[in-house]
């Protein structure tokens, strides 16, 4: 695949206005869209489309320090061992976010895969 000459003159794509988008948009609803795109491509939307949906561990405790930006997936300070323990019941695509003891003030995404 051989991408088209760019303009010399535009010398930072997040300081420019202009969009350069080599793939034509076209309809992911019809079936025959995803042959007439390259590999790359139909091969993350194949995998996207086999991914578990995602099903969040909700937090039964109420959490006085929850940030904001989570709900109730989000399980305050919870070591990796107890996490795991929760997980271990769930199915494919199941999820909680803990606060990490180590390192203090950082945050983890937990994600059920096979």
């Amino acid at each position: 695949m051989s991408i088209p000459f760019m303009d010399q003159s535009v010398t930072s794509i997040a300081s420019s206005s202009t969009h350069f988008d080599p793939i034509p948009h076209r309809s992911l609803h019809s079936p025959a869209s995803t042959s007439s795109l390259p590999v790359w491509k139909s091969y993350l939307y194949n995998l996207q489309m086999q991914a578990p949906k995602p099903i969040p561990i909700v937090c039964r405790t109420p959490q006085p320090r929850r940030p904001k930006q989570y709900g109730s997936e989000f399980h305050g300070l919870l070591s990796r061992t107890d996490a795991d323990q929760l997980m271990s019941t769930a199915v494919d695509g199941s999820y909680l976010v803990r606060e990490s003891l180590n390192p203090p003030n950082s945050y983890t995404l937990a994600i059920k895969f096979n």
